[in-house]
């Protein structure tokens, strides 16, 4: 497999005391490797050889192949193309059909017409974020996002988003809508 450009190892939470939501999980049979930590999911397209095997890939591994700018083969073991070889660990209980399952309920594949496309970069939103939230110590920003609605009812994707810090003494800001 090669690894992704994306850094799919972010949407990993390594404190996670459950295994299956502290490694990154190949799906070979879709061609993508996913990554939750219960509060986000990623899912990321890859490129691999047809003889590697769905499981999971420790974050040590991800990191080794990074700097080495290796491909991971994933068959009963973890090789790498230095031929530096890993255990297969085992975890059970990965959520890839849960995950489908509410990537499927958001209707954002297909035709759907409720579907309502909004781009913005979110470094924007982080940055928003961290102006007007107080970090909490577990060193979350939380903030609400509004979005403006048209007349018919439908959400205005060319508006600006209203973002509100959540907790006492939070501000607010707009988030703009961007062109692409």
């Amino acid at each position: 497999m090669k690894l992704p450009s994306t850094k799919i190892e972010s949407a990993v939470d390594i404190q996670e005391p459950r295994p299956n939501l502290s490694v990154v999980h190949l799906d070979a049979m879709k061609g993508r490797v996913l990554a939750t930590d219960g509060h986000i999911a990623a899912f990321v397209p890859v490129r691999e050889t047809g003889e590697d095997v769905s499981g999971p890939i420790p974050l040590n591994v991800i990191k080794d192949a990074r700097k080495l700018k290796s491909d991971i083969h994933l068959r009963e073991d973890l090789k790498l193309d230095n031929h530096a070889t890993y255990p297969r660990e085992h975890v059970s209980d990965f959520p890839v059909d849960q995950l489908d399952k509410m990537v499927d309920k958001t209707g954002a594949f297909g035709d759907n017409p409720r579907k309502v496309d909004i781009h913005f970069d979110a470094r924007l939103l982080f940055r928003l974020a961290e102006a007007i939230t107080v970090q909490g110590r577990d060193k979350a920003l939380p903030v609400a996002l509004t979005f403006s609605r048209l007349d018919d009812g439908s959400i205005d994707p060319s508006s600006a988003i209203f973002v509100q810090g959540h907790g006492e003494d939070c501000g607010y800001g707009l988030l703009m809508p961007r062109r692409i």
